[in-house]
């Protein structure tokens, strides 16, 4: 399976306070937005990783939090994954990465790394496409259905 992208195996912002919580035995309290956010960000590579059979447990871990405090603001593992995908399509990591590549260097190594981070985005979006087959409701084939293509 490829690699997920740069952001989202680098936790930051929320996601950064759920991967803490490990050390203190308590995730940060944070508002529910935010705790939103976080769990989304932690789940998005276990489901490049594990598609939808990803468990509530494995995503608990992931963020660094009880397997109950999803449900505090997810109604369901569904919501879960589909807010993972939503955070997936959200093309700013994509378009800070490009713009983080270094001016300075020769035109042939700008345009490789360019195509890199292209190459792994369509990659992991059709990757998780996959999984979205796997998620058969008529609100996340609808939500699919409807999502705009970056």
């Amino acid at each position: 399976m490829p690699a997920p992208p740069p952001t989202a195996s680098r936790p930051h912002g929320p996601a950064a306070a759920c991967a803490d919580a490990g050390r203190s035995g308590r995730a940060a309290a944070l508002p529910a937005a935010d705790r939103r956010d976080a769990i989304a960000a932690a789940t998005l590579p276990l489901l490049y990783a594990q598609g939808a059979g990803v468990t509530t447990r494995q995503i608990a871990e992931a963020a660094g939090i009880a397997e109950g405090t999803i449900f505090r603001v997810f109604p369901d593992k569904e919501s879960v994954l589909i807010a993972a995908a939503e955070l997936a399509f959200d093309p700013r990591p994509v378009v800070e990465a490009l713009e983080a590549i270094r001016l300075d260097r020769d035109l042939e190594e700008r345009l490789v790394e360019a195509v890199v981070i292209l190459q792994e985005r369509v990659t992991n979006l059709f990757q998780l496409m996959s999984v979205a087959a796997a998620i058969t409701s008529p609100t996340t084939v609808r939500m699919f259905a409807e999502m705009p293509m970056p």
